[in-house]
């Protein structure tokens, strides 16, 4: 069957502005709703309804567990203005409910770190590099056997580890670094501009490896700004500069100027991995803003197994589902009624999203589509005003998005798509 592309009637901006509206709405709703609930614990307002708490008020008459209950509450703590209303603070309007909660549990200094385009997954992700240096203890990181660089800058030793897990992305740091240094000719401003690209071409960024001996350590970005180095373990925060990256890039490469192969061999002391590893690991990593080493010479000694009880066995795994509500709980008031539908529908949704930690996203091609528009609209803002390096960054963030799309539905039949090689070659040549 042919498809039909329909005309719509408006313009671009106004469907951004609406689809971005409501969008909104979906966090703003849950903001609103743990005002709500605290307000019902806080005030007199449920004494004429027969209910002790306001618990057992939301189990009642809309089947809220006292988990989601708490949930609500804390999201309307982090992310309401001044930590008790129903207005959602400005600077969290972007992400959505979705990634709100997912990041409610992050330390707040962090939280504030993820770029809104990061996604679900990458968040998750985040989450759980941050859960495996908790189970690390201080005497575990004091005894870790250090390479011999300790005495290099931080930022350099964070950004080879964080490397030695991504080979391909250490191939395109060597190749940029030397095409830069042939094309710059000295100018700082130009190398400077060249090393945004290469860390983070859309503007925002964060990385993380394990530095042995201090632990994870985050690399951030926001807004094109100058980055930002800080240790998970104590907190403390440094800011670099883009000349101090770009040096840090330079040595990491330094070992060869013709052969990644050589220059991975004698940065890291073993063969450069197969081609075929490295193609997977390009093609994967496509599109991240969150990125995260895996595993590799830098990576945290194992936690020891705390799950065993006082008898000597591993208790059983809670199994997940609706929880019930005790009859004792849900003892209805004189003003009892039956739960609305869609409020219960939104409290099962808030349920599966306390129970997705552990749970990987299913990848949808819709959400990344809606990332290249407003990509699209980031280039045309960008050159309307004139900002023609933010341009190209976000442009090449653009096309890279796009493959990404391709790559999702290159089995299915979609008459009028590009071709995968097409892109490649609009992205060569934006380059």
């Amino acid at each position: 069957m042919e498809n039909v592309v329909k005309k719509y009637e408006g313009t671009y901006e106004e469907f951004h502005d609406r689809l971005g509206s409501e969008l909104q709405k979906e966090a703003e709703s849950f903001v609103r709703i743990g005002y709500l609930l605290k307000v019902a614990r806080d005030s007199d307002i449920l004494a004429v309804s027969g209910y002790k708490s306001v618990t057992e008020f939301a189990a009642a008459e809309y089947k809220l567990t006292k988990d989601v209950v708490s949930r609500y509450m804390a999201i309307n703590d982090r992310y309401s203005e001044g930590g008790y209303s129903d207005v959602l603070q400005e600077q969290y309007r972007v992400y959505g409910y979705t990634k709100l909660a997912e990041m409610l549990t992050l330390p707040q200094e962090i939280a504030d770190a993820v770029p809104p385009e990061a996604t679900r997954a990458e968040i998750q992700d985040l989450k759980r590099e941050i859960r495996e240096e908790e189970q690390v203890s201080p005497m575990e990181v004091m005894m870790e056997q250090r390479a011999d660089d300790t005495d290099m800058p931080l930022l350099y030793r964070m950004l080879k580890e964080y490397y030695h897990g991504k080979p391909a992305e250490y191939e395109r740091v060597h190749e940029a670094v030397y095409l830069w240094e042939m094309q710059a000719d000295g100018d700082v401003r130009a190398l400077e501009s060249a090393t945004q690209d290469i860390l983070a071409p859309s503007g925002n960024i964060v990385m993380m490896s394990r530095v042995p001996g201090i632990g994870r350590v985050m690399l951030v970005v926001r807004d094109s700004g100058l980055p930002e180095l800080r240790e998970i373990r104590s907190g403390e925060v440094k800011k670099e500069t883009w000349q101090s990256v770009w040096e840090a890039f330079r040595t990491l490469v330094s070992g060869s100027r013709e052969s990644v192969e050589d220059a991975w061999e004698l940065l890291y002391g073993e063969p450069y991995p197969m081609a075929a590893a490295v193609r997977e690991e390009r093609e994967s990593g496509k599109g991240k803003v969150i990125r995260t080493s895996s595993a590799s010479a830098g990576s945290a000694p194992k936690a020891p197994d705390r799950s065993v009880t006082a008898s000597g066995k591993t208790p059983k795994k809670a199994v997940k589902g609706k929880q019930a509500v005790p009859e004792s709980d849900t003892n209805p008031g004189k003003n009892a009624r039956k739960p609305e539908k869609n409020v219960i529908e939104q409290a099962e949704s808030v349920q599966k999203a306390m129970e997705s930690d552990q749970e990987e996203e299913e990848p949808e091609w819709e959400s990344q589509v809606l990332e290249a528009e407003r990509l699209a609209h980031v280039v045309l803002d960008a050159l309307s005003g004139k900002k023609f390096m933010s341009a190209r960054r976000a442009a090449r963030a653009l096309i890279e998005k796009i493959a990404e799309i391709c790559n999702g539905i290159a089995d299915e039949d979609i008459e009028g798509q590009m071709r995968i090689e097409d892109l490649d070659c609009m992205r060569e040549a934006s380059e």
